[in-house]
């Protein structure tokens, strides 16, 4: 009996889970990010920043970390020596630290308990913002940056 339902509804299953499933527009894609582009350039700091990249920038990239209480519940408890040699690491070789959200477990912690068990964290990504010029790059300040523009390479 399973091996008939398997074979009677797979391919009506795969054409479903293909026509509904989480699958980027990339045309869609393309169009919002234009539309946010321009909406950056008409209103500097509504939407984010606009500034220069160079080919010898290098980015590390991370979201979802989950930083928690340190209880039961903590997925980020496991992985804290992982990230923070990584984070070292990347400082050391001039990367820019990008956080693309959710790093911390507010829906389930009080902000305090999160600050007060994730301070090693905080100030290994603290250390990706630079008063003193890197040895690749140079101070710019959030004003400035309003100012400047991708380019095309």
């Amino acid at each position: 009996m399973r091996k008939l339902l398997q074979r009677l509804l797979s391919a009506w299953i795969i054409r479903m889970s293909n026509k509904f499933g989480s699958r980027p527009n990339r045309k869609r894609i393309h169009a919002a990010l234009n539309k946010l582009y321009k909406t950056i350039n008409t209103t500097p700091g509504k939407r984010g920043l606009i500034f220069d990249v160079a080919n010898t920038d290098k980015f590390i990239v991370l979201s979802d970390q989950h930083k928690g209480a340190r209880d039961y519940a903590d997925d980020f408890t496991l992985a804290e020596k992982n990230y923070l040699k990584a984070l070292e690491y990347y400082n050391q070789q001039d990367f820019h630290y990008i956080n693309l959200g959710d790093s911390e477990e507010l829906w389930e912690n009080l902000l305090e308990s999160v600050i007060k068990h994730n301070k090693a964290t905080f100030e290994a990504e603290k250390a990706f913002i630079q008063l003193i010029p890197r040895s690749s790059a140079s101070v710019v300040s959030a004003e400035s940056l309003k100012t400047k523009s991708f380019q095309k390479r």
